[in-house]
């Protein structure tokens, strides 16, 4: 099925009601309303996918991985059963996220049950190498940026994020991959996403996430948001979409993780 990520315009005719207030709409006015104002959207411009620049590998970092048993690892982790060695203040410096011990003792090695053991070898191997990971599965995209997101690996993060919107989202998982999306700040897979919910309703609705998508009025609303013309007042940051956020961003070497919101007023905040 080839998929239409085109950002949907609105008819010139059509009027707007945005209001979700639950005392005065039941939800299935509110969904009606959702697939009256999408059953008129207009092919626009095709969405664009945004990578992080390519990552230098550090020669030093390598080796010592390279090298297996060197006797600096000075911390271990234990993941579904398999050990892991690592340098401490290696893993400090490429993640930002403090190193949890889920168990709560202080012993080695730290046990770490909220990340497969196959996803935090590629995270420990990116750590040292930048080697880009071989994603084979959305399955497996999906658990890297999990292990990703839990540690705070930018850099690994952005990445499998964009190989995820390249390459295992479609109008079957569009739904599932916005609340994936939602619940991980990641917002180039959530504006894509959106764009294919949008232009793909009917398809969408009867695919498995979408019943959860349909419970959540503040999903609901952006989804009519991503519908709604810009308005001429609006700040020329807020109508830009998230590769050019992380385009502006990265030029100017600034933090490009986080929802949409929070890249439009790092932006803004640059920019006074």
């Amino acid at each position: 099925m080839e998929l239409n990520f085109s950002r949907p315009r609105p008819h010139r005719a059509q009027a707007f009601n945005f209001n979700f207030d639950a005392s005065t709409r039941s939800r299935a006015q509110r969904m009606a309303s959702i697939e009256r104002i999408f059953d008129n959207a207009m092919e626009g411009e095709h969405q664009r996918n945004w990578y992080p620049k390519r990552f230098e590998r550090n020669d030093a970092l390598f080796e010592l991985y390279q090298g297996g048993d060197s006797e600096t690892f000075d911390i271990e982790f234990s993941v579904q059963g398999d050990t892991f060695r690592a340098h401490k203040c290696i893993f400090l410096l490429k993640c930002k996220h403090e190193i949890p011990n889920e168990r709560g003792n202080e012993e080695m090695p730290i046990d770490i049950d909220s990340v497969t053991s196959r996803s935090f070898k590629c995270l420990l191997e990116f750590i040292y190498t930048v080697k880009e990971p071989e994603l084979d599965t959305g399955d497996m995209a999906a658990e890297l940026l999990n292990a990703a997101n839990f540690f705070g690996c930018v850099d690994l993060k952005l990445y499998v994020e964009s190989v995820m919107v390249d390459k295992f989202l479609e109008v079957s998982n569009a739904a599932n991959r916005l609340l994936f999306a939602d619940a991980h700040s990641l917002a180039l897979l959530k504006e894509a996403a959106i764009n294919i919910v949008v232009t793909n309703l009917n398809s969408v609705r009867d695919t498995e996430g979408w019943s959860k998508v349909r419970e959540s009025n503040r999903l609901l609303e952006e989804l009519l948001d991503s519908y709604a013309p810009r308005s001429q007042g609006d700040d020329e940051i807020d109508r830009l979409d998230v590769a050019e956020l992380r385009n502006r961003l990265q030029e100017a070497g600034l933090e490009l993780d986080g929802s949409r919101e929070s890249l439009v007023n790092r932006l803004k905040e640059s920019a006074n």
